[in-house]
């Protein structure tokens, strides 16, 4: 818990920085990764009993890494998200744990939220 409010009081300076205009960003995507890094990485990097959905997503990970086949998966897919599924089976198959794959999601997922922000937002720390 302690890490969420130091990074709440963080994100609020340097977002009162940005606004006052007392904070002088010189590179961008540096800027963008220093604040989206360790969201990430607590994402990432999380426990399987924290949420309501990681525990599932668990079991069901372990359980379409244990598909032998393809055609075996496809047929016992259930009714999760196709995409997630077939994500989880092909990362499963390099022989990623569980951890490992939420790691690769998170990290993607920041990834792709640090583009847009640097891209469409002239206060990064804002969003």
């Amino acid at each position: 818990m302690v890490y969420y409010v130091v990074l709440m009081l963080l994100y609020w300076a340097l977002a009162f920085g940005e606004l006052t205009g007392s904070l002088k960003v010189r590179s961008r995507n540096k800027y963008a990764f220093l604040l989206i890094f360790p969201m990430a990485f607590l994402v990432a990097f999380r426990a399987v009993g924290v949420g309501n959905d990681t525990h599932t997503y668990n079991i069901v990970y372990e359980q379409i890494a244990s598909f032998s086949s393809y055609k075996q998966f496809y047929v016992n897919m259930g009714r999760m998200e196709m995409g997630y599924t077939h994500l989880s089976y092909f990362i499963s198959k390099l022989g990623c744990s569980f951890f490992m794959f939420q790691a690769l999601v998170a990290f993607f997922t920041f990834y792709s939220f640090g583009r847009f922000i640097v891209k469409y937002t002239p206060y990064i720390a804002l969003d």
